[in-house]
């Protein structure tokens, strides 16, 4: 079988085992035993990706591109208070380009996390300063975006 000219394709992944070895009292007093996972590491993620790059005439090249993206579930902290991470994003685009005389242009349409998938990629929990009351804070991976980009060499 042979590959196709002007495509790539890509493959890369991770395994990661980051975990405590000996056992101790974090901030809060809890006690912590070896083996436990540590803050922000994901077990497993991967990356996949294809580009097709073709003459298509007229003197332009152009053509799509497609990738996904995982990134393992993961904790906040060392008493796993908040699950992070766990989510997959999907990428496509469509690339042209072409040459005149004195420039070459290009245009370039990406899309995102087309999925729309969304979950927290870090976290704490605190308490209200008057009430006590448990507070919950979150930052979020980016929403689907849509982008457009035009360049010139000259």
């Amino acid at each position: 079988l042979r590959p196709r000219s002007g495509l790539s394709l890509t493959l890369n992944g991770s395994v990661s085992e980051s975990h405590t070895t000996q056992a101790f009292r974090d901030s809060s007093g809890a006690e912590l035993q070896p083996g436990q996972e540590l803050p922000g590491s994901s077990h497993l993620q991967y990356t996949a990706g294809a580009n097709y790059l073709r003459p298509l005439g007229w003197n332009f090249r152009g053509g799509p591109n497609l990738g996904y993206t995982w990134l393992g579930h993961g904790w906040n902290d060392l008493d796993h208070d908040i699950q992070i991470n766990g989510y997959g994003n999907l990428r496509a685009g469509f690339f042209f380009e072409r040459a005149f005389s004195d420039v070459t242009a290009r245009l370039a349409i990406n899309g995102s996390n087309l999925l729309n998938q969304t979950r927290p990629t870090a976290g704490a929990n605190n308490k209200a300063v008057l009430t006590q009351a448990p507070v919950y804070q979150y930052t979020l991976n980016p929403p689907r975006e849509i982008s457009v980009r035009v360049g010139f060499d000259f």
